[in-house]
């Protein structure tokens, strides 16, 4: 079975059963009254919010709809490893160095992702959940004003699953804290955070073959040979980010009768700080297993790493938009300086003896040195290694324009721009305008774009590792997107039309890091919709892409999300449950490879994958403050057609039972 051995389950089973046994207990014995909860005033808000001084906030999520939903699915065929991507690439949102496209972002904690609470009473967050194959997903949330105007928040995630193939097993810790103080009468406010990120995920290769899995019966995939039996990839980030803010503008009488009177902002002053670590390895016993097309720098052992040292120092000033009347006296600005000092560390395990390098001229700019030391500045041996030291520095300039609270139309112009340093005349623009068409805003249209050109990811440029070495001088990477949409929230629709091009796009393939010598133009289109009848809910996403046969972006022409579910109340409303199926599709493609040993997708012409349906059938159950699911993933390959793929030769999850429960607590 693949839902685990009989042992395992014999235990897991009794636990589950006195689990919803002991809750129901909890349900049966509350009144009509008792079961409607009211929520204590918790809430969060992101740091946009606090740039803009909005009042626009969240409240936690209570409900079950996509609860079922607890990760990226579209992984390398388990929790923790690699996501591939099936939608057109898009710029990234912060101008200046970057070092690689990072295919775990899905799963790490970052600073310009926290949520910084302000609750009345202390507040909880667990949730959980145990699958086939030891995966354990766990996340937990606590969050305390200390006083009424500053908070902590800690939040822990830990992901821990062994596969269903040879060396598969991930392994990921997570944490972050947090804190936000705005003084008693709001001229000052402070935003910090601390994160810890680590990864720790075997590397198989992918099966060595596929017809293997395609053409035998479902039987025990441990017995499937992999390409790669002792490789590992490692990943680790520390930060600590602190934003601070002065709000200058007049006093007014507070609400609140222990303060006399408090700030009403026109205009702010802001300055955030940003230290932060990333360190990056590969290490592999076994170079010539065979798996490996160079060995260049040892024949004994792998041991790549790469660290990235940053800190930023950004100070602006806002000019705040209070009215609504749509007025151009009213918009608000912003400009901004920023600094950014970088250093990149690249090492590699030595052999006493290197390698003869031969110098190899290659349309595809892949260039082994037959100097090492050429590559972009001085090498040196450290403990029989190999270090590859570079620091860079850049000055940007932003400046904004906007008006997001008219009741009519809204507008926000963004530039960013690269003043001086690596990432010298780089620009990244963009462009949003909103068209209500009803007073209340529940249909409007909206229009985005983005103008960037960019220079390419540092890793595209130089690389030095035992199994790659280029030294590249690629073009700037230009793009150009824009997205026309119509939104009626009160009917669940939204469509909408977006137009891509590219010029000068960087990729990987078999050999490295490659750039198109062509521009590249693509659209598609999409549509969201749910559908209410009685209490059967009907959610469809379906998204048309098109890009050229010939490009060198490579994207499945359909994709599509459905969810049909009942949706009803037992118990005099003490129990809220949902059943139902979430349906996951892409048309067949020429999907990107993966590469181990450089943590990256890379173009290959030589296997479609999609064209399969995966569905997964789940129950949700909310009880109280308590909400559980359990879902059995991938259900129809007991029909017997093993085609599922994300990337090839890494076959997604066979059948496989999952059980969540999410718990919150608020005093």
């Amino acid at each position: 079975m693949v839902v685990g051995s009989t042992s395992k389950m014999k235990y897991t089973f009794p636990v589950l059963f006195f689990l919803i046994i002991g809750i129901s207990g909890n349900v049966f014995g509350l009144s009509p009254t008792d079961s409607i909860l009211k929520l204590p005033k918790t809430k969060y808000q992101s740091e946009e919010a606090f740039d803009r001084q909005s009042a626009v906030f969240t409240v936690p999520d209570s409900s079950l709809d996509n609860i079922q939903r607890y990760r990226n699915r579209y992984n390398l065929g388990n929790s923790g490893l690699a996501v591939t991507n099936l939608y057109f690439p898009s710029a990234q949102s912060a101008l200046g160095f970057n070092y690689a496209p990072n295919n775990f972002e899905s799963y790490l904690f970052r600073p310009q992702n926290i949520q910084y609470f302000n609750t009345r009473t202390p507040y909880t967050e667990l949730f959980f959940l145990v699958g086939a194959k030891n995966e354990l997903y766990s996340n937990f949330i606590h969050s305390q004003n200390v006083t009424k105007n500053l908070n902590f928040t800690a939040k822990f995630q830990r992901i821990r699953s062994d596969g269903f193939y040879n060396r598969q097993n991930t392994n990921h810790t997570d944490f972050s804290i947090s804190s936000n103080y705005v003084s008693p009468d709001k001229r000052y406010l402070l935003l910090s955070s601390g994160i810890i990120n680590s990864l720790n995920n075997a590397e198989n290769g992918g099966i060595t073959s596929d017809p293997d899995f395609e053409n035998g019966p479902l039987q025990d995939r441990k017995l499937l040979s992999t390409n790669l039996a002792d490789a590992n990839r490692r990943y680790n980030s520390k930060s600590f980010y602190l934003k601070q803010y002065l709000n200058l503008g007049p006093k007014r009488k507070s609400a609140d009768t222990s303060v006399h009177l408090q700030v009403l902002p026109t205009s702010v002053f802001a300055h955030s700080f940003l230290i932060q670590q990333e360190h990056i390895v590969y290490s592999d016993p076994s170079p010539q297993s065979g798996f490996y097309k160079e060995n260049y720098i040892d024949t004994t052992r792998t041991l790549d790493s790469t660290t990235v040292f940053k800190i930023e120092n950004e100070f602006s000033w806002r000019l705040l938009n209070k009215k609504n009347d749509g007025s151009m006296r009213n918009m608000g600005f912003e400009a901004g300086i920023k600094q950014q000092y970088v250093n990149v560390s690249q090492f590699a395990a030595a052999d006493t003896i290197l390698k003869q390098l031969t110098y190899v001229p290659n349309p595809a700019s892949l260039i082994p040195l037959p100097i090492p030391e050429l590559v972009n500045g001085p090498l040196t041996r450290l403990n029989n290694r190999k270090l590859l030291s570079s620091s860079f520095n850049n000055f940007m300039l932003n400046a904004e324009v906007y008006n997001y609270d008219t009741k009519k139309a809204a507008y926000g112009l963004r530039a960013d721009y690269v003043l001086a340093g690596y990432n010298a005349r780089d620009y990244n623009l963009n462009a949003l305008l909103r068209y209500n068409l009803g007073e209340d805003s529940l249909q409007y249209i909206g229009i985005t774009g983005n103008a960037s050109e960019r220079r390419p990811d540092y890793m595209y440029l130089h690389y030095y590792s035992n199994n790659f070495i280029w030294n590249n001088t690629f073009s700037p990477v230009s793009s150009l997107n824009l997205k026309i949409y119509y939104r009626w929230t009160r009917y669940k629709l939204e469509v909408g039309v977006v137009s891509y091009y590219y010029k000068n796009y960087v990729y990987f393939n078999e050999a490295g890091a490659a750039q198109s010598t062509s521009a590249i133009q693509g659209y598609s289109a999409y549509l969201d919709k749910s559908f209410y009848v009685k209490h059967f809910v009907f959610k469809n996403k379906i998204t048309y892409q098109h890009v050229p046969d010939s490009s060198v972006i490579r994207l499945p022409t359909w994709v599509t999300e459905q969810s049909l579910y009942y949706d009803n109340s037992l118990f005099k409303k003490a129990l809220k449950f949902q059943v139902g199926v979430d349906v996951f599709y892409n048309s067949a493609y020429y999907a990107s490879a993966y590469s181990p040993e450089l943590g990256q997708f890379y173009l290959q012409n030589n296997k479609q994958i999609g064209n399969y349906p995966y569905v997964d059938v789940f129950l949700n159950l909310k009880i109280s403050r308590a909400r559980i699911f359990f879902k059995y993933e991938n259900v129809n390959a007991y029909l017997g057609n093993f085609t599922y793929y994300y990337a090839p030769h890494y076959p997604w999850t066979d059948a496989a039972f999952k059980f969540g429960a999410s718990w919150k607590f608020f005093d």
